[in-house]
């Protein structure tokens, strides 16, 4: 019962009640992706990497909130551990590669 449920706490969508538009793995997707392939630095278009750090602040805000309350449900349950961790180490990506770029600009 319980890995059915956090496995719908994964797949929910925001028609499910859910903060993230289209569900956690595909959250997780467009949130690693970007940040590994960092800040678009065109010189041409300084303006690019204000608008990527902004895309990614209110990526990770959604991801945090969605693992807010996915911990208050779950967090006692072992098999929602690896979701846990799979949602921490994204974060710690975000930070690596964000909060090392925000600051100079």
């Amino acid at each position: 019962r319980i890995p059915l449920m956090v496995q719908n706490a994964r797949n929910a969508r925001q028609k499910d009640g859910s903060c993230l538009e289209y569900g956690l793995e595909y959250h997780l997707k467009n949130f690693i992706g970007p940040l590994e392939k960092g800040i678009p630095g065109d010189p041409r278009f300084p303006e690019r990497d204000n608008e990527w750090i902004d895309a990614r602040v209110k990526e990770k805000e959604l991801l945090v909130e969605w693992l807010e309350d996915f911990k208050s449900k779950y967090m006692e349950h072992s098999e929602a551990q690896e979701t846990i961790q799979e949602c921490e180490s994204a974060l710690e990506k975000y930070t690596e590669v964000v909060d090392a770029v925000k600051i100079p600009l």
